[in-house]
């Protein structure tokens, strides 16, 4: 297959502008402070909870906890690719050892886990292939007015951790990799927290995209995103805390305007920056009640002049209650830029509502249920999603657990289609 064309000078020029830019951003804002305004509430949720006789005894060594495992999972989806244009079913075999890392120190926070292996698509419909799930955090100065903090990540052909929402990661069997990495500071100034953070997002995708009947190189979606962003929070009392935030992101994508080798409508620059500032507030309502609340407007200019610049305000709201020890309930509102990175559908506006609930019905038996539904507008057109699952976790003993996990999906409006999962998984604790 023909490769695509690299772009001109000007094109790398650009290129190399944009990620200066980008990368300034982020040491700047590495070296001052970190994350957004967290609630001054935490609370262990169900998913947190293992009852101690059913807790793994990890291997020590030194001031680290290492918990080596090994998960089997066999999945059935009856629309692999998620679209009204290839109803095509198959069950998906894997088999992913994986090792957890902590560290017991308690002047910091730091955690690895590992996963990787083989996943078999028993009727054909993708290739067999690697999987990877690396992600580590560290936070440090615990107790201190002064803290830093940082993380990596590295995600190899893990589509579902991209939800069931994402539209670019449905409907083709494309392998991706993505790098992420994020590093920053925190200080308490009496009852004021200021925090600042960078972050780098990087995606490579592999594979022939299917358009217009045309067979595709996929790596013309490849993608970096730069952003740096900030906080303030003010602690109004023990239980109540108002903050803000603002973040600014430069995204880059490769000026595709003058390659020939790809339909009319692809031939694009989708590079753009994103300003976002919000004003939230977080409030422990009572014991068992807390709730999360913040508006804000979010604008996104792209690099290429034929393309409309978009703004819209946005929100976010989240209620957490927990009317017994075994039940906790979330309830969620959200209206943004979705920040999804597939080429037909960049700017999409997202407007959705979710529940989720958790239940722990034995002492090592916990079911959830959870449903969500968006309203989507691209430019006036407007489509829809809506999703709901089913799941329970049963612990065996120590060594032995088993999880089972039904979902729907479906998307109306623009890349229709809809998808029903399920999932059984067992885990075994060395």
């Amino acid at each position: 297959m023909q490769k695509r064309n690299k772009g001109d000078e000007s094109t790398g020029r650009a290129f190399v502008s944009r990620t200066a830019t980008g990368f300034s951003a982020l040491l700047l804002a590495c070296a001052s402070a970190p994350a957004l305004a967290q609630s001054p509430i935490s609370v262990e949720g169900i998913d947190g909870r293992t009852p101690e006789d059913y807790r793994p005894v990890p291997i020590l060594v030194n001031a680290f906890e290492l918990s080596p495992f090994i998960d089997v999972e066999t999945e059935f989806v009856d629309n692999i690719f998620a679209s009204d244009f290839s109803d095509q079913n198959d069950t998906i075999v894997a088999v992913l050892p994986g090792l957890t890392i902590r560290d017991r120190r308690e002047d910091r926070q730091i955690a690895l886990r590992l996963r990787a292996g083989y996943e078999t698509y028993l009727e054909d419909s993708i290739d067999d292939r690697f999987r990877l799930e690396a992600a580590g955090t560290a936070r440090f100065g615990l107790g201190t007015l002064t803290r830093t903090f940082g993380g990596l990540s590295v995600r190899q052909n893990d589509l579902q951790s991209g939800g069931y929402g994402n539209v670019g990661r449905i409907g083709q069997p494309i392998a991706v990799t993505s790098f992420g990495a994020n590093a920053g500071l925190e200080r308490d100034i009496g009852q004021l927290l200021v925090t600042a953070e960078g972050r780098y997002l990087s995606s490579r995708y592999d594979g022939d995209f299917i358009f217009s009947d045309d067979i595709i190189d996929s790596g013309f979606r490849d993608f970096d995103v730069f952003t740096a962003l900030g906080s303030l929070g003010y602690n109004l009392d023990a239980s109540q805390r108002i903050y803000t935030q603002v973040s600014y992101s430069d995204r880059g994508y490769e000026d595709l305007t003058q390659d020939l080798t790809l339909p009319e409508r692809l031939r694009t620059d989708r590079s753009s920056t994103d300003f976002n500032i919000r004003a939230g507030y977080v409030r422990e309502l009572t014991e068992l009640l807390q709730l999360d609340v913040n508006v804000g407007y979010i604008f996104r200019e792209f690099t290429d002049d034929s393309r409309d610049s978009d703004g819209a305000v946005s929100f976010d709201t989240r209620l957490t209650w927990s009317p017994t020890r075994l039940t906790d309930v979330e309830i969620r509102g959200s209206r943004s830029i979705d920040t999804n990175n597939d080429p037909l559908f960049s700017g999409l506006l997202r407007t959705e509502g979710s529940v989720s609930v958790q239940h722990e019905l034995l002492r090592n038996f916990v079911i959830a249920a959870d449903g969500r539904y968006a309203d989507i507008d691209l430019d006036g057109t407007n489509g829809s999603e809506f999703g709901a699952g089913l799941s329970g976790r049963y612990l065996l003993s120590r060594k032995w657990s088993v999880r089972l996990r039904g979902e729907y999906f479906e998307r109306d409006g623009f890349f229709s289609g809809d998808q029903t999962r399920i999932t059984v998984g067992a885990r075994y604790n060395f």
